[in-house]
């Protein structure tokens, strides 16, 4: 799903040039836009992370995690902004390196919750037993779900 999102991002100057937007608001938004494409993937990683440990009952950890992600987004874009005059620039890379932040200590943590461990590995072979079972259900369900937006 990542590489059409990617995709179109990275056409929306051409979209908007469409629609009638001015050409010097174009520039600014597609630097913008592929400076922060690696952030995009690491918020995905990070919702992800946050997703996996609150199915597990773990929310103070990713709360804490993006606050603290948060608080320091300020400091990114002063530093890119005003200390290195990276202009808009500066402001994707002080999105990517917020993301990053909130995802890598999530990661951090995980590694080190001994209740979770069992749940925590590189897929192998053992992985996909049961696969057949859940394709089984999941594509009905899938399609019920389909119909059900498909109507409205």
């Amino acid at each position: 799903m990542f590489v059409p999102i990617v995709a179109l991002l990275l056409n929306m100057s051409n979209i908007y040039e469409q629609l009638g937007q001015d050409p010097r608001v174009l520039s600014q938004m597609q630097i913008y836009i592929t400076t922060y494409l690696p952030g995009l993937f690491f918020y995905a990683q990070a919702d992800l992370q946050r997703r996996f440990l609150n199915s597990m009952g773990i929310t103070a950890i990713p709360l804490f995690t993006q606050v603290l992600s948060i608080a320091l987004h300020g400091t990114w874009l002063y530093l890119f902004t005003q200390t290195y005059d990276y202009g808009i620039t500066g402001i994707g890379m002080a999105g990517c390196l917020t993301n990053f932040i909130a995802w890598l200590l999530m990661v951090i943590y995980t590694q080190f919750i001994t209740e979770i461990q069992e749940s925590v590995f590189l897929p192998d072979s053992t992985s996909l037993y049961g696969y057949s079972d859940y394709i089984r259900i999941a594509i009905p369900a899938a399609f019920m779900t389909c119909t059900d937006w498909w109507v409205f």
